[in-house]
């Protein structure tokens, strides 16, 4: 494989994809390619993991976080991002004690604690779904996978999960008689993205050159058109969703139509969505999504009742006549956490 080289080796046409959007699986089917996205497929393959339990969200774990640590919201958050960015990594409580480090010992500690709480509740964390699809993956049960030879394309977040899961997903479809995964990673010329996704791609190949039979490569150039592209770098979310807004007022500024105007976010992620929804909001800006908002477009009215113990879904009578008697929600005294 070279890094000049756009199309895989093994078929010019792949039976299955994988894509990042539901607007990516339409367009395949129009093309009479079956496809599914990443997500739902992660999110199949780790609920046969763990049929006792359901994902819970980043909004749930945040509030539990406030509630354990005595802090408001806003001061969990960063909290949760960094037990998030452990899950994704495939991080352990012990790896963490292992450091001999105070805070590794203190974030081992908190992971410890979440994961009891979250097992009481019967979920675990979404963030290392990743993890669970590929321990499915290795198991001797029946592929949710068609045969033949699938392509990862699209896929623009990479971390330890995601390359665990590709690499299982590889080596499932081999041994079910299939050709395996390719993975068509864009390679930017020109722009700011460049470096980034060239180091990507020597990351990726210097990993799976260790290996037997590895996924295979197939880099596909992507040329910069149009006005040159720029990078903003932001602290967190909030920050990022600042910046948007403020470049969205700077376009109207210069008699841009609101409505040519368009917010393309990576990934559809409600930690990013939902700042940036209160900051264009604030701002006076209309705008509307495409798709709709999701169910968990109200995250804290969703996680309440999982922090209370009670089930998902609309309340029937009788749940809301118990909650109307919990102490902590009396009138006058408020639900805190």
């Amino acid at each position: 494989m070279t890094r000049g080289s756009s199309l895989p080796r093994r078929h010019e046409r792949p039976t299955f994809l994988l894509v990042p959007t539901e607007r990516h699986v339409e367009a395949a089917a129009h093309d009479g390619v079956e496809a599914r996205t990443v997500r739902r497929l992660v999110a199949e393959l780790a609920a046969r993991e763990r049929p006792d339990a359901a994902p819970t969200t980043p909004e749930m774990t945040r509030l539990w976080l406030a509630r354990t640590l005595g802090l408001p919201i806003g001061r969990a958050r960063p909290v949760d991002d960094a037990l998030g960015l452990l899950r994704r990594s495939g991080t352990r409580p012990e790896s963490l004690r292992a450091t001999g480090l105070e805070r590794g010992a203190w974030l081992a500690h908190l992971m410890e604690r979440a994961d009891t709480f979250l097992a009481s509740k019967k979920l675990w964390d979404d963030r290392q779904s990743a993890w669970l699809a590929a321990r499915a993956l290795r198991e001797p049960v029946s592929s949710p996978l068609p045969g033949g030879r699938a392509l990862l394309t699209g896929l623009t977040r990479w971390d330890a999960g995601t390359i665990a899961l590709t690499e299982s997903l590889h080596a499932r479809l081999v041994a079910d008689g299939g050709d395996g995964l390719t993975v068509e990673l864009a390679l930017v010329e020109g722009g700011p993205l460049e470096e980034a996704s060239s180091a990507l791609l020597s990351e990726l190949e210097a990993r799976w050159a260790t290996l037997a039979d590895p996924p295979e490569l197939s880099p596909r150039i992507a040329r910069i058109t149009g006005e040159r592209a720029s990078v903003t770098a932001a602290h967190d979310a909030a920050s990022e969703a600042r910046v948007v807004t403020r470049i969205v007022l700077d376009a109207l500024d210069r008699g841009t139509p609101l409505d040519a105007i368009a917010v393309v976010p990576v990934e559809l992620s409600e930690a990013f969505l939902e700042p940036l929804r209160f900051e264009l909001t604030r701002a006076g800006l209309p705008f509307v999504e495409p798709r709709g908002r999701p169910a968990i477009a109200a995250p804290r009215a969703h996680a309440a009742p999982g922090l209370l113990g009670l089930p998902p879904g609309p309340p029937a009578r009788n749940t809301l006549v118990a909650g109307r008697h919990t102490p902590a929600l009396a009138p006058g005294v408020g639900f805190c956490v």
